[in-house]
């Protein structure tokens, strides 16, 4: 699994315990070996000091850290720090990625593992934004849009996976600030690869407007905040 981290203290411990859990649980299912890679991305908070504190010295998590300001570059370093210690032929490797804001729920590997099992190259999965109160009306105009159900139309960084012979093929993620993860699913389908769009394995992720990339998932829900137009 994947993480890319940019200044998340308040947030990473829970989305590193939640990995792991999802993590112990595919290896209980599948019997496959599981490995964590955090990219923290330009920290300049105690989100490593967060990390390794939730993390208990887990020795299937790897720290990387790096100096991009680009998610996609962070998610990229990040794929190749893991399959470098793997050293598996890619196509027997599962790439799960997530974000340093959210929380995938314990059955989320094994859910992915069983639809790569079934043929699926690539899955893109749902979300659940969680806030204050406050956000009460943004998520409501949030929701009224949003269709999570199979075969829906959303591309999440938070919750993607990919098998690594597709990913390397495709082009993997690409160097940009945003919207890495919708290009490298564009290139996926392009290239023929069979991509699952599933509602089945929702993470939950953060609800904030002031997000870590421009034009991301936070910069959408200050769109619907302000009522300006905005597209994710």
């Amino acid at each position: 699994m994947v993480i890319p981290v940019r200044d998340e203290a308040a947030l990473i411990g829970q989305a590193v315990v939640a990995a792991l859990a999802a993590m112990t649980a595919a290896e209980s299912s599948f019997g496959v070996r599981t490995l964590l890679v955090l990219a923290f991305d330009t920290c300049v908070d105690d989100s490593e000091l967060a990390a390794r504190a939730a993390s208990a010295g887990d020795p299937r998590v790897e720290f990387v850290r790096l100096e991009s300001g680009m998610v996609g570059r962070t998610r990229a370093v990040g794929v190749a720090t893991a399959l470098g210690i793997l050293r598996l032929p890619p196509s027997n490797v599962w790439i799960a990625n997530s974000d340093g804001d959210s929380q995938v729920p314990a059955h989320w590997c094994v859910e992915q593992l069983r639809e790569a099992a079934e043929g699926a190259a690539a899955i893109v999965g749902t979300v659940i934004p969680t806030g204050s109160r406050d956000m009460n009306e943004t998520l409501s105009k949030w929701a009224d849009d949003y269709r999570p159900v199979d075969g829906h139309e959303h591309v999440h960084g938070a919750n993607l996976g990919v098998r690594a012979d597709a990913y390397l093929a495709s082009g993997g993620f690409p160097p940009v600030t945003h919207d890495e993860d919708v290009r490298l699913v564009q290139a996926l389908r392009a290239g023929g690869y069979r991509v699952v769009a599933s509602a089945r394995c929702p993470v939950h992720t953060s609800a904030r407007t002031l997000g870590r990339a421009p034009h991301g998932f936070a910069d959408y829900l200050a769109g619907l905040q302000s009522d300006a137009p905005r597209s994710r």
